[in-house]
Parts: structure tokens; sequence; C-alpha cells
């Protein structure tokens, strides 16, 4: 490994190269990617990499509701997105189109969907995003209880039918939906507003990968998704887990304490 990185600094091997040869030697591609790109700030030369202007902490973006929540995950530095697509979330992958940035990671089954994000992040140390069909939401929760009960970073998203719609009994819709997660998961919302849309993802995030991590759930209706909007609200934030607990995968150590206590009071 060692040989293969000073190849890499000394520009003998590409950033592709490198991650091919750290997988035959046996390391993940979640890790080899993870490798190069903590080796990414020296440059191939071994010297630094000119410091980039920081970002701005908050922004204009103009678009639909879709835009506005991709725009908010880019944001975040959110790089992959695990999904089962429906009808009424179109707005959010019309707006992928335009952010190369975001990779998307398809799955058969919304439960599949879920056990991919909740492996990302065990794996990476970063929040899972997941968006399914709301139909599929019973699915994904199968796979949410191993989250919540491990504390694993994991937002979770699905697009609802327009408010006028609820209550109307309509095919495969299920009024407030958000309601059925509360018991496995940190925070749940409905969203209010296209305007709202890019500060309640944001706050999501942070609720997920603050310790004790957890998924939490949002629900946008279809209205909001489609509906034009300028938020001056999207934000960067580091949504990496905290304090981690690399003796226990998926555990934090608040988390661990808090156990910790309850066991102790039982006693």
């Amino acid at each position: 490994m060692k040989h293969l990185i000073k190849q890499y600094l000394d520009q003998g091997l590409s950033r592709r190269q490198l991650v091919s040869g750290l997988g035959a030697l046996g390391m993940s591609t979640v890790a080899a990617n993870a490798v190069a790109q903590n080796l990414s700030p020296l440059g191939q030369g071994g010297a630094p990499a000119p410091a980039a202007a920081a970002p701005a902490a908050i922004r204009d973006v103009e678009g639909n509701g879709g835009a506005l929540f991709v725009a908010q995950l880019k944001a975040a530095g959110v790089e992959h997105i695990f999904f089962n697509p429906s009808t009424g979330d179109h707005p959010i992958f019309d707006a992928l189109v335009d952010v190369p940035e975001i990779n998307l990671i398809k799955g058969v089954q919304e439960g599949a969907v879920v056990a991919m994000a909740d492996g990302y992040a065990r794996a990476s140390g970063r929040t899972g995003v997941v968006v399914v069909a709301n139909i599929g939401l019973p699915n994904a929760m199968t796979q949410m209880i191993n989250t919540w009960k491990d504390q694993i970073p994991m937002l979770v998203a699905v697009a609802s039918v327009d408010q006028d719609s609820l209550g109307r009994d309509q095919w495969q819709e299920t009024d407030h939906s958000e309601l059925m997660t509360e018991p496995i998961t940190k925070w749940f919302w409905q969203m209010q507003s296209t305007a709202a849309i890019a500060e309640t993802t944001r706050r999501a995030l942070k609720f997920a990968s603050t310790p004790p991590c957890g998924p939490v759930f949002l629900v946008a209706a279809d209205q909001h998704a489609r509906a034009a909007c300028q938020d001056p609200g999207v934000g960067a934030q580091q949504i990496r887990r905290a304090d981690a607990d690399s003796s226990r995968p998926g555990r934090y150590r608040d988390g661990r304490a808090h156990a910790d206590r309850r066991a102790e009071s039982a006693d």
C-alpha cells in the first residue's frame, strides 16, 4: 500500500489507478475512495494544493422545491443519494441532472435502498441520504429499525400528494405518513412550504449527524416540490458523524454512555 501511495504522490499513478490498486489489495471501493480523497489536498507532487476560497455560509438559490432540496444536499457535502423513484419526486431527479457531484444509486426495493444507505453511512462516517416512493415507506421502515437501533445517521425523504388532496383516501396514498416513522426516527417533519425546504433539509441533516445519531424523516408535498421559489437559506454544513466509537461499529460514545446509565439504573 505504501508503494501505491508513493507512486500516486510522485505522479506515477492516476487517481483511478490508485483506487483500483487499493481494491486489488482487498480494500472496499468506499474505503479506497476515502484514501484518495484524503490524499488529494497533498496533490500529486506532494506539495500542498492551493487553498480554495471558502464558500459562503448562506447563499441564494432559485428554482423549484426539488432544486432547493438538491442544492442544500450539495452544500452539505452529500455525494450519494440512494433511491427508488416515484412520479412525485421527479423535480429532485430533474435537478440532479445539473449536479454531477451527487451520484445516484438505485435499488429495486425500498428496504434494500435503506440497507445500502445504512451500510454506506457505517463505512464512510457520512449521513446516508435516501429518496423513496411514499407508497414504499413501509418497506423502507423494515430496515430503518436497524438504523435506529444502531444509531446510524440517515435522512429518508419521500414526496406525498398535494396537501389539498390529504384526507381524500386516494389510491396508494397515506395521510400523514410521517407519523408512521415516529417510533424509529430522531426527528420527522412534513415541509410546510417550498421556501422552507432548504432550511428543513439542513436541520434534518444536523439532527441525523449529531450524536447519538439516527434516522430522520422528511415529507414534501408534490406542489412544494414543483413550485418555484428563491431561497436565501441554502447553506453549507459538516454532516460527518462525530465522536464515532471504533470499537463498536455504528455506536457512539454519547449513546453508549446513555445506555450504560440506563442499565445501571435498572440494576
